[in-house]
């Protein structure tokens, strides 16, 4: 196809070219699916050791997290979540806000 005359103007060739016959010498999806199947090996080998350990009983020496009340949030340490009292509103001349009062959906004359 490279030695075929071509017009400078288009680059196509002046002559129509066809392909009549390949031959494959590698089929590239035998490799492929090798390369696929031991993919596949390594993450079922993966999720089995993942399973194996998350099920496995904790060793007789290991403790669980530390607990520090009974019930609903007992391993949140009461240290962490110690709130700090806000400081309550100064009472200062400032005149309150007006709210508006509300006017509901109204009728779209003012589109």
């Amino acid at each position: 196809m490279e030695n075929v005359e071509s017009d400078p103007k288009t680059d196509r060739p002046k002559e129509e070219i066809r392909i009549d016959a390949t031959t494959v010498f590698v089929d590239p999806y035998e490799e492929a699916d090798a390369q696929i199947a031991e993919q596949r090996k390594k993450t079922q080998l993966e999720v089995a050791l993942e399973d194996k350990v998350k099920t496995s009983q904790p060793q007789p020496g290991s403790q669980g997290p530390q607990t520090y009340r009974q019930g609903v949030g007992k391993y949140i340490n009461p240290a962490t979540t110690k709130r700090v009292k806000e400081e309550e509103p100064s009472t200062s001349t400032a005149a309150p806000v007006a709210k508006k009062p509300s006017r509901g959906f109204g009728d779209f004359s003012s589109w």
